[in-house]
């Protein structure tokens, strides 16, 4: 499988695609963004790190009630545009409102937009809060990620953001060490990755698959993720940073 392959493994080509979860959300919105020929945008709906030069995009900041007509007018130049609000926090663009990039998807023309619509400060797994994902009332696609680093490590916050939450969708207790049916309860719960998916095609990530030892654990973890919810469409299993980065794929029965 190569990387040319990206946008169809995860139904990318079009549409409104979110990314939410941990282990590599940026780093996946940056190669699928690589990949795709077309119009496209990525914003956030939450506070996120100012855009990077490697992105290869144009970027427009500012108030929401202005951002709009100026990623318009930006389009009229630029293929690639990464928007988002100032913030008063240190190195951070503020997100903007699902109505707010729903609007811009639809005026600007976009192909694609490319949302991160939940936040994991770094960790390898994360479970949504109560007000978590923030996504469009209507969106075409989520993509759930995961860190495969996360297996065998003790529960706790320097592992998993919101470990409480996880602990309940996964079943375990807080430092008991973290199994591949935890992370496939978490990837197929309606209270876990699946949170706001709606009818959204769903593909998870299992990403920094980086051994065979490790490969071999991501294919039991997708295979029991796809046997507790058919609501998965695929799981991918990659090291995004990777020139190549998919190792594997298995799809759900719906596929």
């Amino acid at each position: 499988m190569t990387s040319h392959d990206l946008l169809d493994l995860f139904f990318a080509r079009s549409g409104v695609v979110c990314i939410v979860g941990a282990g590599g959300k940026k780093t996946t919105i940056y190669r699928i963004i690589s990949r795709h020929s077309g119009r496209v945008a990525v914003t956030s709906t939450v506070y996120t790190p100012p855009y990077r030069a490697r992105l290869g995009a144009h970027v427009v900041i500012a108030p929401e009630a202005e951002l709009k007509e100026k990623v318009v007018r930006a389009c009229r130049q630029h293929r690639r545009i990464a928007y988002g609000q100032p913030s008063d926090k240190v190195a951070r663009v503020r997100g903007v409102t699902p109505a707010c990039l729903s609007a811009i998807h639809v005026e600007a023309r976009f192909d694609l937009t490319l949302v991160k619509a939940d936040g994991a400060r770094l960790r390898w797994a994360k479970a949504p809060a109560e007000d978590e994902p923030c996504v469009p009332d209507r969106y075409d696609t989520l993509i759930t990620v995961v860190s495969v680093r996360a297996l065998d490590m003790p529960l706790s916050s320097d592992v998993v953001h919101r470990p409480e939450q996880f602990a309940r969708i996964a079943g375990m207790r807080q430092n008991e060490r973290i199994s591949p049916v935890h992370l496939a309860r978490l990837l197929s719960s309606a209270d876990g990755a699946l949170k706001a998916a709606d009818d959204a095609t769903v593909v998870a990530l299992i990403n920094m698959v980086e051994s065979r030892d490790q490969q071999r654990l991501a294919r039991a973890i997708a295979e029991q993720a796809l046997e507790l919810n058919p609501r998965l469409r695929r799981v991918v299993v990659a090291a995004m940073v990777r020139d190549e980065p998919v190792m594997d794929v298995i799809e759900g029965a719906g596929a």
